[in-house]
């Protein structure tokens, strides 16, 4: 069985309280969709928000992309700006919703695709649309969490490179942690 959770607030405050995560603990379920994530006891999934994103950016029919960003993005030219990036603006804040919550595997072009949201240009937009057809194709990806006992409790890579864009040498930065798992 699954309980949808969601909350309405003019100010910002926690999400839950102390009292409210004690009810959550205790209830019958398994299993939460809490502000459009899956919450089981071993995953997290973000499906469903992803599949309003891609609705979002109108390319329900359109192909899938096997990767997140286009390999030679820094050597592509430059293209004409965007003349509203509010549209931009708003795939982005998704996308960043999505990384830090349940996809961790798009955290660097998500990373170096929100250096351009002041100053987006249609070059810009291609390549969102492509990190949003890569998640169209991995949306039942997820974030695993495991109660198994390990000798490796935590587990991270990263990397990072130092003024990379030799327009503007904004750096960027990507990780990868794993915890039980």
């Amino acid at each position: 069985q699954e309980k949808e959770i969601f909350y309405a607030i003019e100010q910002p405050q926690p999400v839950l309280n102390q009292n409210e995560i004690e009810k959550w603990k205790k209830a019958d379920t398994k299993a939460y969709n809490l502000l459009a994530l899956y919450i089981s006891s071993s995953e997290i999934i973000h499906a469903s928000y992803i599949d309003k994103i891609v609705s979002e950016a109108g390319l329900v029919d359109a192909k899938t992309s096997k990767y997140p960003l286009d390999p030679g993005y820094y050597k592509l030219q430059n293209s004409e700006p965007l003349p509203d990036n509010q549209e931009y603006r708003k795939l982005i804040g998704m996308l960043l919703n999505v990384t830090v919550h349940s996809r961790p595997d798009i955290a660097s072009s998500v990373s170096i695709l929100s250096q351009k949201v002041s100053n987006p240009e249609i070059k810009d937009l291609v390549e969102v649309k492509r990190v949003i057809k890569y998640l169209a194709a991995t949306k039942d990806l997820s974030l695993r969490l495991s109660d198994k006992n390990s000798d490796q409790d935590l587990l991270f890579y990263s990397d990072a490179n130092w003024a990379e864009d030799r327009t503007d040498r904004k750096s960027n930065s990507g990780y990868i942690g794993f915890v039980y798992g």
